[in-house]
């Protein structure tokens, strides 16, 4: 209908009915349409204002401690006072409604002679919603809610019973089970959530909080007997977000993040997991919790055995991308050190041997350009290397702990340099900014890189860090296999 036809048949209307169409936003049926929808759960649940909810507390806190009957028992104020239970009275602060000796006994009559429909859906949202934050009350407003549902006894309530039913989520071990359903469905954490009714404001409940908790422990196990797939990893670690498809805001505290940690990494503490699932927990951890080795205001809370292993693969990580890198300089610069998997076999034989425990790289401006091209980690997270006084834009450094001793190395045909772990001059981890000086001040010792493919330079390399360590490595682990 164009527009002109649309207001000659609207003309018309009012002329015969005496007044406009109704606007169907505006409309009673509109207004109905969405009752009905709330009722059999097929929109998300909003939460109510604080300050409405504010104001019902106020008023139950004064009809039940014999003050004016101020709270008029009206459809509205019975739905919020589900919320306020939760709440705090003005005249009583620093106290939930619900913590309040007497006061939920008092509440269940009102719910038994008082409450409809929609008052019990409110109910058993609040109870989901701010599941935990009253331990000691929670069962008996757990009871509360499955009384309130039968003697509601509506036809309105029965979606919600079934879905209530269906994955037990009024029964006592209600967030362990749905934690089980969960790992054997094959549904996105978004999906799952929906199908039990909780989207909407419900997805930050307390509720689904504990059920991640839960889901953590699982996780940890199933990581353990190396059950899980890179896309089941996926879709678990989705579900401890609040906004599941963008992974933004955690459902825990920071305690329970710190537990999340753990169970993804003390399943590693021996043996390391498939590459690509190494990979993914890697960078789930650094995108969420930061580098440790750079900032450890999110890891303080995590065990150092936990950090452990994910600083074993950052440094795995470090040690790929500096030998990565001097084989992309080979293609390009004359004076490259062309004896790079020569280096690289010697200190990957360290790295498996655990004696390797830091790592970290600062680069040159022209190779920084390029790395982020063909390095794993970003190319922000490394340290930048100065130029001048014999630093080039195209050099490159590795700086390693190995036992009790700091090596550098250069990405060029430059010596290894090793100090002394208490030396005054030792180089230190972990810095954004490097001048050559500092890397090449004050060493305890200097290897030119001569005569590798013989063994020359590592075998007298070897020998000094087992005179300085103790660790001792054959010649044969330390040459490349071909």
């Amino acid at each position: 209908m164009t527009a002109e036809l649309k207001e000659r048949f609207n003309i018309s209307l009012r002329k015969r009915i005496g007044m406009s169409p109704p606007i169907l936003s505006e409309s009673k049926l509109a207004a109905a349409n969405i009752y009905i929808k709330r009722l059999l759960n097929a929109v998300e649940v909003d939460l109510p204002q604080q300050e409405d909810i504010q104001a019902v507390a106020d008023k139950i806190w004064t009809h039940y401690t014999g003050g004016p009957d101020t709270w008029s028992f009206k459809p509205r104020a019975l739905r919020l006072s589900g919320w306020a239970l939760f709440a705090s009275a003005k005249a009583n602060p620093g106290s939930y409604l619900i913590a309040e000796p007497g006061l939920l006994e008092w509440y269940e009559t009102i719910c038994r002679t008082r409450f409809r429909a929609r008052a019990v859906l409110a109910l058993v949202h609040s109870y989901l919603f701010n599941f935990g934050e009253s331990n000691q009350h929670q069962e008996k407003l757990r009871q509360l809610c499955k009384k309130a549902i039968e003697w509601a006894d509506s036809p309105k309530l029965e979606r919600q019973k079934m879905l209530l039913d269906q994955h037990r989520l009024l029964e006592p071990d209600g967030p362990e089970w749905l934690s089980e359903t969960f790992e054997h469905s094959s549904k996105t954490a978004a999906e799952f959530i929906q199908e039990i009714g909780m989207g909407g404001g419900l997805s930050g409940s307390g509720y689904l909080r504990a059920t991640a908790l839960h889901i953590g422990k699982t996780t940890r196990r199933r990581l353990s007997q190396r059950q899980l797939t890179t896309a089941e990893l996926d879709r678990v670690l989705d579900f401890h977000f609040v906004d599941t498809s963008a992974r933004k805001f955690f459902r825990s505290s920071a305690g329970d993040q710190s537990e999340l940690a753990e169970n993804l990494l003390l399943p590693f503490v021996d043996d390391d997991p498939a590459p690509d699932i190494q990979l993914l927990l890697k960078n789930f951890l650094i995108q969420h919790w930061g580098d440790p080795r750079l900032d450890r205001s999110n890891w303080w809370r995590v065990s150092d055995t936990a950090q452990a292993v994910l600083r074993r693969w950052l440094v795995q990580e470090t040690l790929e991308d500096f030998f990565r890198l001097l084989d992309h300089q080979s293609q390009f610069y004359e004076d490259a050190d062309r004896q790079w998997r020569y280096r690289s076999a010697f200190w990957q034989a360290y790295l498996r041997g655990g004696f390797i425990t830091d790592a970290w790289v600062a680069l040159g401006h022209r190779v920084r350009e390029d790395a982020s091209k063909f390095l794993k980690a970003s190319s922000i997270r490394y340290g930048n290397l100065k130029s001048g006084d014999g630093a080039r834009p195209d050099h490159a450094v590795l700086i390693l702990r190995v036992g009790s001793l700091v090596v550098v190395e250069w990405s060029h045909s430059a010596k290894c340099r090793v100090w002394l772990a208490d030396d005054e001059q030792v180089p230190q981890f972990y810095r954004k900014q490097y001048q050559r000086q500092e890397l090449v001040t004050g060493s305890d010792y200097e290897q030119i890189h001569h005569s590798a493919a013989t063994g020359s330079w590592q075998g007298t390399l070897a020998n000094y860090i087992k005179r300085r360590t103790g660790i001792k490595m054959g010649l044969r682990s330390l040459m490349p296999n071909d």
